[in-house]
């Protein structure tokens, strides 16, 4: 009588060994109770999608951001650009100091042109009143001529 192989009866022996096999292969993997303090269903609503991952950047996308050789040339012109910056600081701060001395000359000159200006005035009508003194006395001498 042949007995198909998936129905025949186990020996002790096989069934032993089974058993140690399966134990083998259980000390190797989590217990139950570790596998509860996991992750839990919640936990898992937290992780990407999908559909979140395919918002995230490409091989490609990462080829078009800068290399750190391209970060070191670029840490290099801004440290120019800032000593530049500073350079010009300085000197703006030196043009600031001479705009200050040249508007105080400004000031003295214009205030001598004014006083100038005004004293010219005072001369030129002073100059019109004689004038015409002169010319009154002229006409009074002229009239007494005449006589």
């Amino acid at each position: 009588m042949n007995i198909p192989e998936d129905e025949k009866p186990v020996t002790k022996k096989e069934l032993e060994a089974t058993k140690l096999e399966l134990l083998a292969k259980l000390e190797n993997n989590a217990t139950k109770d570790e596998i509860k303090n996991f992750a839990t269903k919640d936990d898992l609503k937290n992780f990407a999608t999908k559909d979140d991952l395919k918002n995230f950047a490409t091989k490609d996308d990462l080829k078009k951001l800068a290399t750190k050789e391209e970060l070191k040339k670029l840490d290099r012109k801004v440290e120019i650009l800032a000593a530049e910056l500073l350079s010009m600081n300085r000197r703006m701060e030196k043009v600031e100091s001479n705009t200050d001395l040249i508007l105080q000359t400004l000031d003295g000159i214009v205030k001598r042109l004014d006083i100038s200006e005004t004293e010219r005035a005072a001369t030129e009508h002073a100059f019109r009143r004689h004038e015409n003194m002169l010319d009154d006395h002229e006409t009074r001498l002229t009239a007494l001529e005449v006589k």
